[in-house]
């Protein structure tokens, strides 16, 4: 793809979230890993955007959690977002790439998307490690969680970025009367698309 452009299926995507943009569960994408086991595991994520003159997607991660697992073993992942409104799918295959504190090109990328998350975001960061057995009642807990503001202010060395470089675009449009579906592919620098029965 140049940069400074759209491939087709992104221009399409962006349509989708505008269309639907009225609907807050259009940012929720269900990414799914495969587990050191070899089994699928698949969870529901925040749409962070795209990387500017690019179609790489931006999602967030705690550090700790078992997708960071999963992805240091398998890069390749793929997202599905469903759009009611438009009525519409992608089903994006990708190479994911971590972001966490010790990659010193995308510092600024990191801080940028920290400083746009809000407060109660921030302090999920500094929260006691995801999936966990809690072990602590609810004022313990309460204790735990609620982080001084101060330290919201400082990037909790939990919070990387996952970066996804698609390389496939599964996109199916359920109009009436006839359902449309188009594959994208890229080939080098370029994508190339076929339509197909649905």
């Amino acid at each position: 793809m140049t940069s400074g452009t759209h491939a087709i299926w992104q221009q399409d995507l962006l349509q989708a979230l505008a269309l639907n943009q009225a609907k807050p569960e259009s940012k929720y994408v269900q990414l799914a890993t495969v587990n050191t086991l070899g089994l699928p595991e698949v969870r529901t994520v925040v749409f962070r955007g795209f990387i500017e003159n690019t179609c790489k997607i931006v999602i967030h991660t705690d550090q700790r959690s078992g997708k960071v697992e999963h992805l240091q073993a398998q890069t390749d992942i793929e997202i599905c977002w469903y759009f009611a409104e438009s009525r519409e799918q992608f089903r994006i295959a990708a190479k994911a790439e971590l972001v966490d504190q010790d990659n010193a090109d995308q510092r600024n990328l990191r801080s940028e998307h920290w400083s746009q998350l809000s407060d109660a975001a921030k302090s999920s960061y500094f929260w006691p490690q995801p999936g966990q057995v809690l072990g602590l009642n609810q004022p313990e807990f309460e204790q735990q969680v609620n982080v001084a503001p101060e330290t919201r202010n400082h990037i909790s060395e939990h919070f990387s970025l996952v970066i996804l470089d698609p390389y496939k675009v599964d996109h199916l449009q359920l109009t009436s009367p006839y359902h449309q579906r188009k594959i994208f592919e890229l080939h080098g620098d370029d994508w190339r698309h076929r339509q197909i029965n649905p």
